[in-house]
């Protein structure tokens, strides 16, 4: 009789320890449930809302006392009911959910998009009891996400109305982004370029180093306008200026570097010929002999217009007659005076 006393108070403190296990857990759930900047809300497995927390009223609007004991079809947009109602009852066949997004309605009938994390709870034996269901307004996210597409959408149509090459390279001169404008300058396909390295493509191999080192110098936040003699797809060189700056993150750390270039091309061969004439006229007042000038004459021909060979004669009017003074060609691929004797021809 002892022992069976003994016993009977060993299973009432083992119970009373339960209990007070129980009471503490709910104290901490409840504290869990009340204080959690989520919407945390319990549906039975008919689907009634048995519980929602506070938070309830910033995200929909409504007050838990006016949506406990309802469906929770009240806050699930019409057009969205069927998706809603398949998740539902796979969470009863007891298949698990990765976060996923979903809009709610609001009491006031506008609909706001939210997190979601739902799940199936069972008891100790593995009964099912209810659905779990904690809710978090993303709206603010997919307002940023929203903003930087349209900021992206505005920042292309300037890109792709310049009439500037834009070109935008990481640190290791990997095209990122480029306009058609560039396309057209360096008769690359945008394609072609994407994920390419710039200079390997642009540039002879002994200027690599030199583009590396400007782009390091972009790296540190330094900003520069330098010229480079590009090479085309189809292997014509072309004068570039390109105004070069760092591209900066949201933190104002330097990722990348953007690029305007301009093909100046005949801007620079105006300038050769320009100043080509201007020599010209100081080296010819010089010249002390016909073939002196001549000389002078042939090599502004060659820097201005390009020709490699061909003669040039004087004119006498006294007398009418042109005398021939030089005479060049190109003979084992090298530009070369040929001799002649001076002869006149009328």
């Amino acid at each position: 009789r002892r022992r069976t006393q003994e016993a009977l108070q060993r299973e009432l403190a083992e119970r009373q320890r339960a209990e007070l296990s129980l009471r503490e857990n709910e104290v901490r759930y409840r504290a869990l449930f009340e204080y959690n900047n989520d919407v945390v809300s319990i549906v039975g497995l008919d689907g009634t809302l048995q519980m929602i927390n506070q938070q309830v009223v910033d995200l929909v609007g409504y007050h838990p006392d006016e949506l406990i004991g309802r469906g929770w079809d009240v806050v699930v947009p019409p057009h969205a009911l069927e998706e809603t109602q398949v998740r539902f009852a796979a969470l009863l066949a007891d298949q698990s959910f990765p976060l996923f997004e979903a809009l709610l309605l609001t009491k006031d009938g506008t609909e706001v998009p939210v997190e979601i994390n739902a799940a199936l709870v069972k008891d100790e034996a593995g009964h099912p009891l209810h659905v779990q269901v904690i809710s978090r307004s993303i709206a603010g996210r997919k307002h940023a996400e929203q903003a930087l597409r349209d900021s992206e959408t505005r920042f292309r149509a300037i890109a792709e109305s310049m009439a500037e090459g834009l070109m935008i390279t990481d640190v290791d001169d990997v095209v990122l982004y480029m306009n058609g404008r560039m396309a057209e300058l360096t008769g690359y396909a945008v394609d072609e370029m994407l994920g390419k390295v710039a200079c390997e493509l642009l540039l002879p191999p002994e200027e690599w180093e030199m583009m590396r080192a400007n782009n390091r110098r972009r790296m540190q936040g330094i900003a520069e306008q330098y010229e480079v003699r590009i090479v085309r797809k189809d292997g014509a060189r072309r004068w570039i200026n390109i105004n070069a700056s760092p591209l900066r993150n949201s933190a104002s750390e330097v990722i990348a570097t953007l690029g305007a270039m301009t093909d100046i091309t005949e801007h620079k061969r105006i300038e050769r010929q320009s100043k080509a004439f201007s020599m010209l006229g100081q080296r010819l007042s010089s010249a002390l002999t016909d073939h002196d000038a001549a000389q002078i004459i042939a090599d502004a021909a060659a820097e201005v217009i390009g020709w490699d060979a061909f003669s040039l004669a004087l004119y006498n009017a006294d007398v009418d007659t042109m005398y021939a003074v030089l005479d060049i060609d190109i003979i084992d691929g090298k530009r070369t005076i040929i001799p002649s004797a001076r002869h006149g021809f009328t």
